[in-house]
């Protein structure tokens, strides 16, 4: 047989504002009172101004990609990520062409710390 226990009125989850217009503001859920009020008065702040910030720079992506590229092919000017990628890039497509000098010292670097 079954016992049905009543739903009594604190179990039911609170019944939510139509405050639509308003972010959703999360808080770790342990703080409270006034310690919750600046949490989320500084977690707007941080997002307005992460957002002020791409706003002014549409290009930031692009910029951080190609400040990843160290190196740049004398032949061709292409840019390349590492010295792994430039040595092959550099022996595939211009094989006649003699290595630079800056990129023959750090091969021999990285051979030598292999080693």
């Amino acid at each position: 047989s079954f016992f049905v226990v009543p739903l009594l009125p604190f179990d039911l989850p609170p019944p939510r504002s139509n405050l639509s217009s308003q972010p959703l503001l999360l808080s770790p859920p342990m703080v409270r009172g006034n310690a919750k009020v600046k949490s989320q008065a500084k977690r707007l702040k941080r997002l307005e101004a992460e957002r002020k910030s791409q706003k002014r720079d549409p290009k930031a992506q692009e910029k951080a990609r190609m400040a990843g590229f160290r190196f740049v092919c004398p032949e061709c000017k292409q840019s390349l990520a590492n010295l792994k990628v430039a040595l092959e890039h550099f022996y595939a497509r211009h094989p006649k062409s003699s290595l630079p000098t800056d990129w023959q010292r750090r091969k021999e670097v990285r051979s030598y710390l292999n080693n």
